[in-house]
């Protein structure tokens, strides 16, 4: 056929288009568009040759051509053309086509017909330049495809404009019953984290960077999610109520346990020390003085699991939720409230299973030997960090036992810093939000009480590895290599400086099923099992010790161990994040609410673009300090706090002279 300077119809795929052809190339056609674009085309892509004129003549005919065949191409009814030729089951050139519907091929009739045909895809299957006629069923089922569709955007011409009226209002007093199940899809996309055909819509709006935020908004102005809810967990796509499916499970769990293979050490003077609101207590100690002049030390774990089978329906919630969350605003727990707060809790007065850590010193202050038990346990007094320092310094047998428990941590502590570890003693902030009021309270590490539960914490677990490396028990190491060029720190002076130098110098922790050091924090051996209520790792660690003690199968193989541990970790990580943020807001909000227009002293702590890193003393903390003022790391200088954007995390602040 004939090309040169003729205009023919050809299909790209998607589009019938209109071209004039300059020369053949091959098997191509060197092609020009009526606005003067030359391209290439295949030439099996050409569906007619309409006529042979002038690239001048088709560029003032092109209009004219293409109203041509859209009139036509609308004349053409694609049913009766179906129903003329799918008995004969064969594929279609649009000739043979256009002589069954126009009698004729003439190529109006064809590309009109190819058009048509092409547009519409209930009836026809197109492969290539080829219509093949769909079965009775298959048209069926192209048709329900194409009412959803016509279904669909006659939906999102109703919704669109009722978001963007919902976004501009500040509450919404009904929402009408057809954008409740669209009200739900955004829902499931907060919590599952997948885009659905609801968010695609409302992206529309919003684009993609605030569509979780956007969400939220709209769900709390409608009334779908409660505004209680903590913002910050509800767009990380964290659930803070449990299922009433967790929380049947939950209330039939036993009082009762298996206690034949336990000893019993309800005997010794046993207490808990946590923060005065604490209820999900999962630690104690005990002391007693042995005959000849030694002590053993009783660091008493809840046995969680006792209560909580592997692979059940809470264990499966807890290895989703993997923490406890602490915000300011709430705690949001890992076990429901009648197990967190009662059954797996060591509860004052109530006898309890544990995992006991008993841990003999000398009278030089020394470890000589120590055990790993399964027991059962009554926690006599639970006190609060504030009430046992003050208890440290009464005559009386409970301040006695704290008294030498503190002088043994002392003795810890001097032995882990001599194996090199890593001593922080920077104050932490506790940021609590009450009835809306925010306040900030500064915890000193110095604190006897704190400081001694840490020391015993950090002992149980070596403990518990050392157990593990001897009898051959697999288990989750968690490793450090030591700290290099460790600056000298002060226990009792707090010093931002040095803080920033200890922190840079620490290495990497890592997990492992093999046994190795963790020199951050000074022993041969460490694991993690001393907080099963509050963490899913922790409940894993034991659950595999209290099975070797038990002379059960163990619970993990090490392969087992380390994917059930890197997938918490990760969800981990995403959990510290939201405590971060949150922590973050609120900090913001008290200085907002309680410091602005008002002198604080600062420190120095390094160079920033556009200025300085800086800490507030007043609440240690760190934030960045625009000014063209030079200052060096350690500088003490005084600001003005001028402005706060919360949710920006921005302080605006200027330098005192």
């Amino acid at each position: 056929m004939d090309f040169n300077n003729s205009i023919i119809a050809f299909f790209d795929g998607s589009t019938l288009k209109l071209v004039h052809v300059s020369e053949p190339v091959k098997n191509n056609l060197q092609v020009k568009n009526e606005h003067g674009k030359q391209f290439r085309i295949p030439q099996k892509n050409v569906v007619a040759l309409l006529n042979h004129v002038s690239y001048e003549t088709f560029v003032s005919q092109h209009e004219s051509l293409t109203e041509q065949v859209k009139t036509k191409s609308e004349e053409v009814e694609v049913e009766l053309l179906w129903e003329m030729v799918v008995d004969d089951s064969k594929d279609f050139l649009c000739d043979e086509l256009a002589e069954n519907y126009f009698g004729d091929h003439e190529p109006l009739s064809i590309v009109s017909l190819f058009k048509c045909v092409a547009d519409n895809s209930v009836y026809f299957k197109r492969k290539g330049l080829h219509f093949i006629p769909r079965s009775q069923v298959q048209v069926d089922e192209q048709i329900q495809v194409l009412k959803r569709k016509q279904e669909k955007a006659a939906f999102q011409e109703k919704v669109i404009p009722w978001l963007e009226e919902v976004t501009k209002s500040k509450v919404v007093d009904e929402v009408p019953e057809e954008f409740k199940q669209y009200l739900n899809l955004l829902e499931i996309f907060l919590y599952n984290k997948k885009q659905n055909e609801a968010t695609k819509t409302l992206a529309q709006i919003c684009g993609d960077s605030k569509l979780r935020e956007t969400v939220y908004e709209i769900l709390v102005k409608c009334s779908v999610i409660d505004s209680d809810l903590d913002p910050h967990l509800v767009l990380a796509g964290i659930e803070e109520k449990f299922s009433n499916k967790v929380i049947l499970a939950a209330d039939e769990v036993e009082e009762s346990y298996d206690n034949t293979s336990r000893e019993d050490f309800s005997k010794f003077l046993t207490f808990s020390i946590d923060d005065e609101e604490t209820q999900d207590v999962d630690d104690a100690l005990s002391l007693e003085k042995l005959e000849n002049g030694h002590t053993k030390v009783g660091v008493h774990i809840s046995d969680v699991s006792a209560y909580i089978e592997e692979s059940g329906i809470l264990d499966n919630e807890a290895s989703n939720r993997v923490t406890s969350i602490y915000l300011p605003t709430k705690t949001v727990h890992m076990f429901p409230s009648s197990l967190s707060q009662n059954r797996i809790s060591l509860v004052a007065g109530e006898l309890r299973p544990a995992m006991s850590f008993i841990i003999e010193f000398n009278e030089q202050k020394e470890v000589v030997d120590w055990e790993v038990k399964l027991t059962e346990i009554k926690v006599d007094h639970k006190l609060s960090y504030d009430a046992a320092d003050e208890m440290l310094l009464e005559d009386s047998e409970l301040g006695s036992t704290l008294f030498q428990l503190n002088e043994l941590a002392k003795a810890l502590t001097a032995t882990r810093m001599v194996n090199g570890a890593a001593m922080f003693n920077r104050p932490e902030q506790k940021i609590r939000v009450v009835d809306g009021q925010v306040t900030v309270k500064m915890l000193k590490r110095n604190s006897a009480s704190r400081n001694f539960i840490g020391e015993f914490m950090i002992l149980a677990n070596s403990v518990a590895a050392t157990f593990c490396v001897r009898n051959d028990v697999p288990i989750i190491f968690r490793t450090q290599d030591k700290p290099e060029g460790l600056p000298e720190m002060n226990p009792d002076v707090y010093d931002p400086i040095i803080f920033e130098q200890c922190i840079k110098c620490m290495k990497k922790s890592r997990l492992s099923l093999h046994p190795q050091s963790h020199g951050g924090l000074g022993v041969d051996f460490y694991t993690q099992l001393t907080s099963p209520i509050r963490r899913y790792t922790d409940l894993i660690m034991q659950r595999q010790l209290a099975a070797y003690l038990r002379k059960e199968d163990l619970a993990y193989q090490s392969e087992e161990l380390m994917s059930v541990i890197a997938a918490a970790e990760a969800v981990n990580s995403e959990v510290k994040e939201v405590q971060k943020q949150s922590e973050n807001f609120w900090i913001h909000t008290y200085i907002q609410e309680n410091m602005l227009e008002q002198e604080y002293e600062a420190t120095v702590i390094s160079k920033a673009a556009g200025g300085y890193m800086i800490e507030l003393s007043e609440i240690c903390f760190k934030t960045k300090f625009m000014t063209q003022e030079t200052f060096k790391g350690g500088d003490k200088i005084k600001v003005v706090i001028n402005e706060v954007k919360v949710n920006r995390g921005f302080l605006g602040m200027s330098l005192v002279s």
